[in-house]
């Protein structure tokens, strides 16, 4: 058990001391980050919590938001059509939540983010791991950090801002909050989802 609650522990501070490192600048590394095993464990992280394939993008350096990644994609799956992209990603684990919580605690922030919602064949709009064990003590932090849109089925596109998800994995937990406008709209609407599966 210590051995894991360790391995958790010690890779947010070894990306922190990478942070740390670079410190509020950006600093490149000439590596190819898709070939390497942390790469691929970040995405059988995300993958594990999101239930669906993960294609995390190279990875670009650090910043004072976190590890930045180029674009980034969650596909779909033959049981779950919907899916998520984003044209930048930023990582950044929260060491104090992560050691308070005994899980890891990732804040990610999103540029140029779609979300296209698709109703699944039993009525869902994205099916999360369920069941002892299959999700990772995993506590996702979302964040906009500039305007995104959303499209639920084939309906009209959205555009929200000042969006936030967090995604509680070992307790199946959702909250989300947004300000929503739809296209050629004139006002807004305040957004929030709570949900537990």
């Amino acid at each position: 058990m210590g051995g894991l609650i360790q391995q958790r522990l010690l890779f947010p501070l070894s990306l922190l001391g990478l942070l740390s490192i670079s410190g509020c600048g950006t600093w490149h590394l000439p590596i190819d980050s898709q070939s390497t095993a942390w790469h691929r464990q970040l995405e059988n992280w995300l993958e594990r919590g999101l239930a669906h394939p993960v294609e995390l993008g190279g990875f670009q350096g650090f910043s004072h938001q976190g590890l930045a990644f180029a674009a980034t994609k969650v596909n779909p799956t033959p049981s779950d059509p919907s899916s998520l992209r984003a044209k930048q990603l930023f990582l950044l684990p929260d060491l104090v939540s992560s050691l308070q919580q005994r899980q890891l605690v990732l804040r990610i922030g999103l540029k140029g983010f779609e979300a296209r919602i698709i109703r699944n064949s039993t009525g869902q709009f994205w099916k999360f791991p369920r069941g002892k064990g299959k999700a990772p003590r995993l506590y996702l932090q979302l964040n906009l950090l500039d305007s995104a849109t959303l499209r639920i089925n084939n309906g009209e596109v959205w555009h929200f801002n000042q969006g936030q998800l967090d995604l509680d994995l070992p307790n199946r937990k959702l909250d989300f909050r947004a300000l929503l406008k739809p296209d050629l709209a004139v006002s807004t609407s305040r957004l929030v989802l709570r949900n537990h599966w």
